[in-house]
């Protein structure tokens, strides 16, 4: 039996009030099952151990000086003429404390075969009290954001590692690992507030996320693509008032006409659809799309993440593979909005894709897919944007050459090793961006790509001498 405890008391360096500390405790408990008398005859296990733990830690990883009183570089007006001065820039919150995590954990580890196999098993709960967020607050006040402890976090799930030594002789050795990970997070608490915005600024496509009380954190938010605009949900006349058949329409002269919606067909908020221009569902029932109408469309989380690797040698010879796994996540792939159809009637500003520019909505060729060129509907946040970012990444490949004693003995060295290291080999995914494996600067949705810079194939030579 083992049995173990701590208490540790931290301050709060990172806040302005240094006199609030937390204290962490934590305890673990441990039986050594099969050294009881009762498992002395079972001689394929080696090993049999129970645990179980329970502990606090402490989180006040923010930015430095951002629960404080900040002065910034500011301009006054002095009888029309601008002067250099200082203004506030942060809104201190001097009730700010350490976020505190308590974490349960009930464990097995088992070996059998004289530890020919391993298995280690775990699962745990935690939960985040008191969480660090940098929260929106109302203008008033001179600030727009303010660091506060807003509410509670739960992440749940299960881990599992196996070991397997699968051929071991003189001249062979094979083993395999493979490691196993599913996690729940779920939103208990915001304190007053069901949700919070998830926003990424300097983009088109903005407010995109929210963090909503009984959801997991990573959830996106916003509208359900409905396929396109088509002539048949339009009324179509010339300038004089005349009905116009949609087969005499062509890419020339698509813009002579008037495009009215027929009546019961859903309209949107603020904009003027046009044949081609993305449709969203009505989800209220009241034949119009407005922000009622939103609705979660993403969860950056995985429902599972995989680890995979195997160990050769033969002789002199060694070799070791790495793949890994995830599953189940989702991107909101916002640079589709960049490389596609436009903004609100404008051109495209970036390079558009081939793929988009061969089968975008056109009068000759009516896409329920791509929206046409120039179109009003495309920066609408919505599941257009959202794509299954499942993946398995070869990550690593190393091969190794041992050379002879003897030879090493004539080079002067006690062993001699030459290698190859090749990383990020090859990814399968259905992913349309560079890499499925990103994360965003927020935390709040990190299922969030506006073209992350993908992951470099590299190749490593290595010559490694003891002398």
């Amino acid at each position: 039996y083992y049995l173990t405890a701590t208490l540790r008391a931290d301050g709060s360096s990172n806040f302005g009030n240094r006199n609030k500390f937390g204290y962490f405790p934590s305890a673990a408990f441990a039986w050594k099952i099969n050294n009881e008398k009762f498992l002395s005859s079972v001689k394929a296990i080696t090993n049999l151990k129970l645990r179980t733990s329970y502990g606090v830690t402490g989180n006040d990883r923010i930015p430095a000086y951002a629960a404080i009183a900040v002065l910034g570089p500011n301009n006054y007006a002095n009888n029309d003429s601008p002067l250099f001065g200082l203004a506030p820039t942060v809104s201190p919150n001097p009730n700010l404390k350490w976020e505190s995590t308590s974490q349960y954990d009930l464990g097995i580890d088992l070996g059998l075969f004289k530890e020919r196999i391993s298995i280690t098993a775990d699962v745990y709960r935690k939960r985040t009290n008191d969480l660090l967020l940098d929260t929106p607050i109302p203008s008033q006040t001179g600030y727009s954001r303010q660091f506060q402890n807003i509410g509670k976090v739960e992440n749940k799930g299960l881990e599992i590692s196996i070991s397997t030594t699968n051929i071991d002789n003189k001249n062979f050795n094979w083993s395999t690992s493979i490691n196993l990970d599913r996690n729940i997070n779920k939103v208990l608490s915001l304190g007053n507030a069901t949700f919070l915005p998830a926003t990424i600024g300097s983009g088109f496509l903005t407010d995109v996320g929210r963090v909503i009380v009984g959801k997991p954190l990573g959830t996106g938010f916003g509208y359900i693509a409905d396929g396109n605009y088509q002539f048949s949900d339009f009324n179509i006349t010339d300038n004089s008032g005349n009905s116009i058949d949609p087969s005499v329409i062509t890419s020339k002269n698509y813009s002579s006409y008037n495009y009215a919606l027929k009546p019961g067909i859903t309209s949107i908020s603020a904009v003027r659809p046009m044949p081609g221009d993305r449709k969203y569902k009505d989800l209220d029932g009241n034949n119009l799309i407005n922000s009622n109408d939103r609705t979660i469309i993403s969860n950056s989380n995985p429902n599972l993440s995989v680890g995979l690797s195997n160990q050769f040698r033969f002789k002199q010879f060694d070799m070791s593979l790495f793949f890994e796994g995830v599953f189940g996540n989702q991107i909101m792939n916002a640079f589709i909005n960049n490389s596609e159809a436009g903004l609100k009637g404008a051109a495209p500003q970036y390079n558009i894709t081939e793929a988009y520019f061969q089968n975008r909505w056109t009068p000759e060729n009516p896409s329920n897919t791509y929206s046409r060129l120039k179109n009003n509907t495309n920066d609408f946040v919505s599941s257009y944007y959202v794509e299954n970012a499942s993946f398995v990444r070869f990550k690593n490949l190393s091969i190794g050459y041992t050379l002879s004693k003897n030879i090493s003995k004539k080079l002067k060295a006690n062993s001699i090793r030459l290698n190859v290291t090749a990383d990020n080999l090859y990814v399968w995914t259905n992913y349309s961006g560079l890499d499925p494996d990103i994360r965003s600067g927020n935390a709040l949705l990190p299922g969030y790509d506006r073209l992350s810079y993908p992951r470099a194939r590299t190749i490593f030579f290595g010559l490694n001498a003891e002398f």
